[in-house]
């Protein structure tokens, strides 16, 4: 029954998101340089079986498939645009080049993962779609990955440990101290490990990798388990690669949450060399910026603003003309919200905020 009502319920969304961003194409009639900006936010591009997906978090892939459908599925709807070309008309004053009466839409892409030149690029330009990546510029081209997926990697190793493991003291220590009851049985299931991530984003990111690194290190000696990541991060030489399809944004050097427990100087520093390291390996600096997790302090959107001509975050809907360049909504996809058609635009059509 309830799989029942989601559909109906989806159906429904779906009619009324084909409406809406039908109207919202042809709001900017009257004033040509008004016009309104759907932004889709997507991280991982994995096929399902892949092995990669055994450590992710959900809701932070989609499947090729999944990827090619919904650009299908778009295609007649809206005006795929790069970002940073809308973003420049919208700050000189000009229409976008082109118009032709729908929607404008960009695509982009957050943290720089491998499978985004494996399996992303492909669709993109079969489909002739342009695109921007945002990177952590600390990770590419390094065996490096971002805490969350270590600690659910950390999850289903400990679940094969026994209760006298240093590291599995370490992590049920950790996780008790974000509020979450540690459960052995529960430590491969993902439900489990999204609750445990979520809860850990109360410390800061350097008491994470901190935790990670030292229990890393006590699984090394104590267990015959073998704890080497598969490369799952962008290396310079694809950057590069895929720069034809792709621009480059910047997301920080190591994906720090530029909250209020950000130091100044550290939001300074991780801003800098994003915009350094980027421009050094690829010729030119990163006009767009991407807040990590969606966080931002009054110290680091003026800091932000100072450095970059428009800014990316994790918050829904769809960007009217007088919404700030340096708060750019987007709605985030992922596989098991949005595998159809229908339910691809339902949740366009709930992300917008029109539900």
């Amino acid at each position: 029954m309830k799989a029942l009502l989601k559909n109906i319920r989806d159906t429904y969304q779906a009619r009324a998101a084909r409406r809406l961003l039908g109207r919202m194409g042809g709001e900017a009639k009257g004033d040509a340089t008004a016009q309104p900006l759907l932004i889709l936010m997507y991280h991982r591009v994995l096929p399902e079986q892949d092995e990669r997906l055994a450590f992710e978090e959900p809701g932070m892939y989609v499947t090729p498939e999944t990827l090619d459908m919904q650009l299908r599925t778009l295609q007649p709807l809206v005006r795929f645009v790069e970002l940073a070309q809308w973003v420049r008309a919208r700050r000189e004053g000009r229409p976008l080049e082109g118009g032709d009466g729908r929607l404008c839409c960009a695509v982009t892409f957050d943290d720089g993962w491998l499978d985004n030149y494996e399996f992303a690029l492909p669709v993109l330009r079969q489909h002739d779609v342009p695109a921007t990546i945002f990177l952590a510029t600390g990770f590419i081209g390094t065996g490096r990955t971002f805490w969350p997926e270590q600690l659910n990697r950390l999850l289903k190793l400990a679940a094969a440990l026994g209760p006298d493991s240093r590291a599995k003291g370490s992590l049920e220590h950790f996780i008790s101290s974000a509020g979450i009851k540690p459960d052995s049985s529960r430590y491969a299931n993902k439900e489990y490990a999204a609750e445990v991530i979520a809860a850990c984003k109360q410390f800061t990111d350097a008491q994470i990798y901190q935790f990670l690194d030292d229990t890393f290190a006590h699984l090394k000696q104590d267990s015959e388990l073998s704890v080497n990541t598969a490369e799952e991060m962008l290396d310079w030489h694809q950057v590069s690669a895929m720069t034809p399809t792709f621009d480059v944004g910047a997301h920080t050097v190591n994906h720090l949450r530029l909250n209020e427990a950000a130091n100044p100087a550290d939001v300074d520093a991780e801003l800098d060399g994003c915009i350094e390291a980027i421009h050094s390996h690829l010729g030119s600096p990163p006009a767009l910026f991407c807040y990590p997790n969606g966080d931002v302090s009054d110290y680091a959107r003026t800091a932000v603003e100072q450095r970059f001509a428009a800014a990316v975050t994790t918050g829904n809907g769809i960007n009217q003309a007088n919404d700030s360049l340096f708060a750019l909504k987007r709605i985030g996809l992922h596989e098991d919200a949005s595998n159809t058609p229908e339910a691809f635009l339902a949740k366009l059509y709930r992300g917008a905020g029109a539900s």
